[in-house]
């Protein structure tokens, strides 16, 4: 019993670092499956089957944005949307590839417009499981596996943290008593 609150002492001057191991890990579990699974999704999709598509919207809308000192700044973004039919029933997709938000870049934007202008057809590629899922571009970036393997980072620091910080406490612990640890 003595040794259980002893080390329980111990460990409680060790506990930002159990918490920041922790966290490591809850957090970085966190993002390899919510960037992963749409990192998975866009893998997939380089089975998906190619369909004709035509252009219902292809243009820009203002978007207001706020800073942290309450400044207002608008921004031209990209308003695109197509229509694809598969077996007899109609779908629209706004989605252009799996990349974040800004599918393309605002400089590309009028470019990107001229090449697909409103009543244009196109390829887009639909998932057979589940029609409604549509995308111009199958696959993802290069760069996307580094947003799934940066998370892992963190799951794996997180452990060897934890493990530092409660073997710490107990040589602490030990050392205080006199005792030899190991």
């Amino acid at each position: 019993m003595v040794f259980c609150v002893a080390l329980s002492n111990a460990l409680y001057f060790r506990g930002k670092g159990i918490f920041v191991g922790i966290a490591f890990v809850v957090i970085g579990s966190y993002m390899i499956f919510s960037v992963g699974w749409e990192w998975l999704t866009g893998m997939q999709s380089r089975s998906w089957e190619p369909v004709e598509a035509v252009v219902i919207t292809s243009g820009t809308r203002e978007s207001t944005s706020h800073d942290g000192a309450g400044n207002a700044y608008v921004m031209n973004e990209l308003d695109f949307r197509y229509r694809y039919q598969v077996d007899g029933r109609e779908h629209e997709s706004d989605q252009l590839s799996f990349k974040k938000k800004d599918q393309v870049d605002a400089r590309d934007i009028p470019g990107f417009i001229r090449q697909h202008p409103e009543g244009s057809a196109l390829t887009v590629y639909y998932n057979p499981k589940h029609p409604e899922q549509a995308i111009m571009e199958p696959g993802v970036p290069t760069a996307g596996i580094l947003f799934v393997l940066m998370p892992g980072v963190f799951v794996v620091l997180g452990p060897f943290i934890v493990w530092g910080s409660v073997n710490g406490a107990i040589v602490r612990f030990c050392e205080a008593r006199g005792l030899r640890y190991r």
